[in-house]
């Protein structure tokens, strides 16, 4: 790519440019995981589900990261996904 292009980009080299990138699309990934389980516990095309889900599992980090430190904090949402998932798969407010 043209040096103009990373110039734009606030980058003087390529290279640091390419780990920047990856960094920034790995941090993300927690973000996707906390919306994917809001959607499975409320169900797909449920907005009150998911706003329900949105609540519980907000509920259960805040709770868990008080209580037990913000290192569990992700451990009771897969947990809580899990659990959801085995009982029942559709989501809470499913068809």
């Amino acid at each position: 790519m043209p040096l103009g292009f990373f110039v734009l980009l606030g980058e003087e080299r390529p290279q640091p440019f390419t780990f920047s990138l990856v960094a920034l699309l790995q941090r993300g990934a927690g973000f996707l995981v906390i919306a994917f389980g809001v959607i499975i516990i409320g169900g797909l095309g449920s907005m009150l589900g998911t706003f329900i889900g949105g609540i519980v599992l907000g509920l259960t980090q805040t709770l868990s990261g008080h209580f037990l430190g913000a290192a569990w904090q992700m451990l009771f949402v897969y947990l809580i996904v899990f659990v959801v998932l085995a009982v029942r798969p559709q989501g809470i407010f499913g068809r």
